[in-house]
């Protein structure tokens, strides 16, 4: 099952990427999604398949960005640690990022039911319980 996972989460970064936002949703977002960001001036969660449309819309606004998965690793049968390269330029600013961010996918029944994302893979790992 953990492998699955993996590759729910890989589908889920490929879909987006591809903008098909409507097919990530149906096949791979549970309908009760927890989507739980550290977006600056954003709410700290998001809730259900709507909620992360809002925060796609959200944090697309002031800048063009994108999130590619660099790699992804089960950490056990429900979770999945997701390491992303952020990158992008503010619309108005026309400042640049580029940042590595962690994601914790947590999974049931082929869906990803929360979403938690960290600053660093030390700190992600333990949210997961796997480091002091």
């Amino acid at each position: 099952m953990s492998q699955e996972n993996v590759e729910i989460v890989r589908r889920s970064n490929e879909l987006y990427l591809l903008g098909d936002l409507d097919t990530m949703s149906d096949e791979l977002i549970d309908p009760e999604i927890a989507w739980e960001t550290r977006w600056p001036g954003l709410p700290p969660v998001f809730h259900g398949r709507d909620g992360v449309r809002e925060w796609i819309a959200r944090v697309s606004e002031p800048m063009e960005f994108e999130m590619k998965l660099l790699d992804a690793r089960a950490l056990d049968d429900e979770t999945v640690l997701g390491e992303f390269r952020l990158s992008g330029r503010g619309r108005e600013s026309g400042i640049s990022t580029d940042r590595k961010v962690f994601d914790l996918y947590s999974i049931r029944n082929r869906m990803i039911y929360r979403r938690r994302t960290f600053f660093s893979r030390a700190e992600a790992l333990e949210a997961a319980g796997l480091r002091k």
